[in-house]
């Protein structure tokens, strides 16, 4: 089992990144990670939602990462 994993990268370039690039770099760790993890049996996201509206902490939110599309959609509760 993995245990918690997100989005985040520290990396100072990605804060400064905007709409679609913003998308496709959060995409990317995103494929690369899932691409990583299918091994395992299971795995754990930090947070499924976070109580805050600051973009800052998106990567760590998986609900709003699924939202703006750095996750797949098929990663949603119900699907």
């Amino acid at each position: 089992m993995i245990g918690e994993w997100c989005l985040d990268t520290a990396a100072t370039e990605a804060t400064v990144l905007s709409g679609e690039e913003r998308r496709s770099y959060f995409r990317r760790i995103a494929d690369a990670q899932l691409r990583a993890w299918e091994p395992a049996v299971a795995w754990t996201y930090w947070s499924y939602k976070l109580h805050t509206d600051d973009p800052k902490h998106d990567p760590w939110d998986m609900g709003r990462a699924i939202e703006l599309r750095w996750l797949p959609d098929d990663l949603a509760p119900g699907t």
